[in-house]
Protein backbone atom coordinates (compact mmCIF):
# COMPACT_ATOMS: atom_id res chain seq x y z
CA UNK A 1 0.00 0.00 0.00
CA UNK A 2 1.11 3.36 -0.49
CA UNK A 3 0.58 6.46 1.79
CA UNK A 4 1.25 10.25 1.19
CA UNK A 5 0.57 12.17 4.14
CA UNK A 6 1.23 16.22 3.03
CA UNK A 7 3.08 18.39 5.41
CA UNK A 8 1.48 21.61 6.97
CA UNK A 9 3.48 23.98 4.54
CA UNK A 10 2.27 21.58 1.81
CA UNK A 11 -1.43 21.94 2.92
CA UNK A 12 -1.11 25.70 3.06
CA UNK A 13 0.67 25.43 -0.56
CA UNK A 14 -2.63 23.17 -1.69
CA UNK A 15 -4.91 25.81 -0.46
CA UNK A 16 -3.20 28.43 -1.97
CA UNK A 17 -3.32 26.76 -5.70
CA UNK A 18 -6.06 24.56 -5.56
CA UNK A 19 -9.43 25.79 -7.93
CA UNK A 20 -12.66 26.26 -6.33
CA UNK A 21 -13.88 23.29 -4.80
CA UNK A 22 -17.27 21.87 -6.54
CA UNK A 23 -20.62 22.54 -4.78
CA UNK A 24 -21.23 20.14 -2.16
CA UNK A 25 -24.45 18.45 -3.87
CA UNK A 26 -22.18 17.58 -7.11
CA UNK A 27 -21.59 13.85 -7.52
CA UNK A 28 -19.02 12.70 -10.59
CA UNK A 29 -18.58 8.92 -11.35
CA UNK A 30 -15.79 7.86 -13.22
CA UNK A 31 -15.51 5.26 -15.25
CA UNK A 32 -12.46 4.70 -17.47
CA UNK A 33 -13.05 2.78 -20.76
CA UNK A 34 -9.34 1.48 -20.91
CA UNK A 35 -7.31 -0.82 -19.43
CA UNK A 36 -5.77 -0.18 -15.87
CA UNK A 37 -2.69 -1.41 -15.99
CA UNK A 38 -0.81 0.27 -12.99
CA UNK A 39 -0.94 3.66 -11.28
CA UNK A 40 -0.16 5.60 -14.23
CA UNK A 41 -3.27 4.73 -15.24
CA UNK A 42 -5.16 6.64 -12.34
CA UNK A 43 -7.46 9.28 -14.43
CA UNK A 44 -6.02 12.67 -15.25
CA UNK A 45 -7.24 14.94 -12.49
CA UNK A 46 -9.33 12.90 -10.17
CA UNK A 47 -7.22 13.77 -7.24
CA UNK A 48 -5.49 17.56 -6.42
CA UNK A 49 -1.90 17.00 -7.29
CA UNK A 50 -2.11 14.06 -8.63
CA UNK A 51 -2.30 11.32 -6.50
CA UNK A 52 -4.30 9.79 -3.60
CA UNK A 53 -3.69 9.96 0.03
CA UNK A 54 -3.55 5.80 -0.09
CA UNK A 55 -3.57 3.38 -2.52
CA UNK A 56 -4.06 -0.21 -1.29
CA UNK A 57 -2.74 -2.45 -3.62
CA UNK A 58 -2.91 -5.42 -1.29
CA UNK A 59 0.35 -6.68 -1.96
CA UNK A 60 1.38 -7.41 1.87
CA UNK A 61 -1.69 -8.81 2.64
CA UNK A 62 -3.20 -6.15 4.80
CA UNK A 63 -6.12 -4.05 4.54
CA UNK A 64 -5.18 -0.09 4.71
CA UNK A 65 -6.17 0.98 8.50
CA UNK A 66 -8.06 3.74 7.13
CA UNK A 67 -10.17 1.06 4.93
CA UNK A 68 -13.11 -1.10 6.25
CA UNK A 69 -14.00 -4.12 4.23
CA UNK A 70 -17.44 -5.95 4.54
CA UNK A 71 -16.93 -10.03 5.26
CA UNK A 72 -16.30 -12.48 3.49
CA UNK A 73 -13.72 -11.01 1.41
CA UNK A 74 -10.35 -12.80 0.75
CA UNK A 75 -7.31 -11.03 0.10
CA UNK A 76 -5.64 -13.72 -2.16
CA UNK A 77 -2.25 -14.51 -2.61
CA UNK A 78 0.02 -14.16 -6.29
CA UNK A 79 -0.57 -17.62 -8.40
CA UNK A 80 -3.50 -19.59 -9.70
CA UNK A 81 -6.50 -17.49 -11.04
CA UNK A 82 -5.37 -14.77 -9.16
CA UNK A 83 -6.12 -11.38 -10.67
CA UNK A 84 -3.89 -8.65 -9.58
CA UNK A 85 -3.51 -4.88 -10.96
CA UNK A 86 -0.43 -5.74 -14.11
CA UNK A 87 1.96 -3.31 -12.78
CA UNK A 88 2.15 -4.71 -9.16
CA UNK A 89 4.40 -7.66 -9.76
CA UNK A 90 7.15 -4.77 -10.85
CA UNK A 91 6.13 -5.45 -14.66
CA UNK A 92 3.22 -4.93 -17.59
CA UNK A 93 3.13 -8.61 -19.19
CA UNK A 94 -0.34 -8.98 -19.57
CA UNK A 95 -0.96 -10.78 -16.49
CA UNK A 96 -2.30 -10.49 -12.51
CA UNK A 97 -1.32 -13.56 -11.71
CA UNK A 98 1.74 -12.17 -9.68
CA UNK A 99 0.50 -9.86 -7.46
CA UNK A 100 -2.74 -9.85 -4.81
CA UNK A 101 -5.80 -8.80 -4.74
CA UNK A 102 -9.39 -9.12 -2.59
CA UNK A 103 -11.69 -11.91 -3.52
CA UNK A 104 -15.78 -11.89 -2.79
CA UNK A 105 -19.22 -10.81 -3.65
CA UNK A 106 -20.65 -7.72 -3.36
CA UNK A 107 -17.95 -5.54 -1.65
CA UNK A 108 -17.61 -2.36 -0.11
CA UNK A 109 -15.14 -0.27 1.55
CA UNK A 110 -15.53 2.31 3.86
CA UNK A 111 -13.33 5.05 5.21
CA UNK A 112 -12.74 4.50 9.07
CA UNK A 113 -9.61 6.65 8.93
CA UNK A 114 -9.14 9.93 10.93
CA UNK A 115 -9.11 13.45 9.41
CA UNK A 116 -12.15 14.58 6.79
CA UNK A 117 -13.77 12.52 4.53
CA UNK A 118 -12.18 11.35 1.33
CA UNK A 119 -13.70 13.55 -1.87
CA UNK A 120 -12.23 11.11 -4.38
CA UNK A 121 -12.50 7.20 -3.95
CA UNK A 122 -12.25 4.45 -6.10
CA UNK A 123 -11.25 1.06 -7.22
CA UNK A 124 -9.85 -0.90 -10.16
CA UNK A 125 -12.32 -4.00 -11.20
CA UNK A 126 -10.13 -6.96 -12.56
CA UNK A 127 -12.31 -10.17 -13.17
CA UNK A 128 -14.82 -11.74 -12.56
CA UNK A 129 -15.02 -13.93 -15.89
CA UNK A 130 -17.72 -11.97 -17.78
CA UNK A 131 -19.00 -9.97 -19.27
CA UNK A 132 -20.91 -8.73 -16.82
CA UNK A 133 -22.80 -5.55 -15.75
CA UNK A 134 -20.64 -4.04 -12.49
CA UNK A 135 -22.42 -1.89 -10.29
CA UNK A 136 -20.30 0.86 -8.82
CA UNK A 137 -22.22 2.68 -5.94
CA UNK A 138 -20.92 5.35 -3.14
CA UNK A 139 -22.22 7.08 0.08
CA UNK A 140 -21.65 10.66 1.75
CA UNK A 141 -20.76 11.10 5.38
CA UNK A 142 -24.35 10.12 6.45
CA UNK A 143 -24.09 7.15 4.84
CA UNK A 144 -27.06 8.19 2.60
CA UNK A 145 -26.52 6.74 -1.29
CA UNK A 146 -24.79 8.90 -3.60
CA UNK A 147 -26.16 7.33 -6.35
CA UNK A 148 -24.64 4.82 -8.34
CA UNK A 149 -23.43 3.55 -12.48
CA UNK A 150 -23.65 0.44 -13.86
CA UNK A 151 -20.88 -0.58 -16.71
CA UNK A 152 -20.54 -3.50 -18.79
CA UNK A 153 -16.85 -5.52 -18.10
CA UNK A 154 -14.59 -8.78 -18.57
CA UNK A 155 -13.63 -10.70 -21.48
CA UNK A 156 -15.03 -14.13 -20.49
CA UNK A 157 -11.79 -15.34 -18.74
CA UNK A 158 -10.38 -16.35 -15.95
CA UNK A 159 -6.97 -16.77 -16.37
CA UNK A 160 -5.38 -13.50 -14.98
CA UNK A 161 -5.63 -11.33 -18.37
CA UNK A 162 -4.98 -7.91 -17.82
CA UNK A 163 -6.84 -6.01 -20.94
CA UNK A 164 -10.21 -6.05 -19.31
CA UNK A 165 -9.15 -4.32 -15.76
CA UNK A 166 -11.04 -0.94 -15.70
CA UNK A 167 -11.05 2.33 -12.96
CA UNK A 168 -14.10 3.03 -10.90
CA UNK A 169 -14.27 6.34 -9.19
CA UNK A 170 -16.18 8.96 -7.53
CA UNK A 171 -16.02 12.82 -6.84
CA UNK A 172 -18.02 14.72 -4.06
CA UNK A 173 -17.20 17.82 -2.36
CA UNK A 174 -19.21 16.90 0.74
CA UNK A 175 -17.00 13.87 1.48
CA UNK A 176 -17.50 9.93 1.05
CA UNK A 177 -17.78 7.57 3.64
CA UNK A 178 -18.04 4.38 1.29
CA UNK A 179 -17.72 2.75 -2.18
CA UNK A 180 -19.21 -0.78 -3.31
CA UNK A 181 -19.14 -2.67 -6.25
CA UNK A 182 -21.06 -5.76 -7.13
CA UNK A 183 -20.50 -7.83 -10.44
CA UNK A 184 -23.68 -9.62 -11.99
CA UNK A 185 -23.71 -13.42 -11.30
CA UNK A 186 -21.17 -14.05 -8.70
CA UNK A 187 -18.19 -13.66 -7.32
CA UNK A 188 -15.49 -10.64 -8.75
CA UNK A 189 -11.83 -9.43 -7.71
CA UNK A 190 -10.73 -5.91 -7.45
CA UNK A 191 -7.46 -3.72 -6.48
CA UNK A 192 -5.95 -0.86 -6.30
CA UNK A 193 -8.57 0.60 -4.00
CA UNK A 194 -8.06 4.10 -3.32
CA UNK A 195 -8.88 7.64 -1.69
CA UNK A 196 -7.57 11.02 -1.40
CA UNK A 197 -8.92 14.60 -2.60
CA UNK A 198 -10.33 16.13 -5.42
CA UNK A 199 -9.42 19.40 -4.20
CA UNK A 200 -6.96 20.22 -1.44
CA UNK A 201 -8.75 19.15 1.86
CA UNK A 202 -9.75 21.81 4.52
CA UNK A 203 -7.56 21.27 7.61
CA UNK A 204 -8.74 19.98 10.37
CA UNK A 205 -8.60 22.94 13.88
CA UNK A 206 -5.19 21.74 15.45
CA UNK A 207 -3.71 21.69 11.95
CA UNK A 208 -5.02 25.08 11.54
CA UNK A 209 -3.37 26.59 14.68
CA UNK A 210 0.14 24.27 13.83
CA UNK A 211 0.09 26.55 10.26
CA UNK A 212 -0.86 29.40 11.74
CA UNK A 213 1.79 29.78 15.13
CA UNK A 214 4.35 28.92 12.20
CA UNK A 215 3.80 32.30 10.01
CA UNK A 216 5.37 34.87 12.39
CA UNK A 217 8.60 32.45 11.86
CA UNK A 218 8.00 32.47 8.12
CA UNK A 219 7.83 35.86 8.05
CA UNK A 220 10.74 36.44 9.99
CA UNK A 221 12.97 34.13 7.46
CA UNK A 222 11.58 36.37 4.54
CA UNK A 223 12.67 39.74 6.57
CA UNK A 224 16.25 38.42 6.98
CA UNK A 225 16.36 37.10 3.47
CA UNK A 226 15.65 40.98 2.33
CA UNK A 227 17.96 42.22 4.43
CA UNK A 228 20.74 40.06 2.87
CA UNK A 229 19.93 40.98 -0.68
Amino acid sequence: MRHLKPTAAAAVLALTLAAAPAAADEVSFVFTDTPYLSEADIPAGFYAGGSPTVLENFEDGVLDASLRANPGLSIIAPGGVTDSVDGDDGVIDGSGAGGRSIFGGAMRFDFVGTGPLPTAFGLVWTDHGGPVNATFSAFDAGGNSLGSIVRRVGDNTFSSTTAEDRFFGVQFAGGISAIAITSAGGAQEVDHVQWGFATAPVPEPHTWALMLAGLPGLAAVARRRQRRA
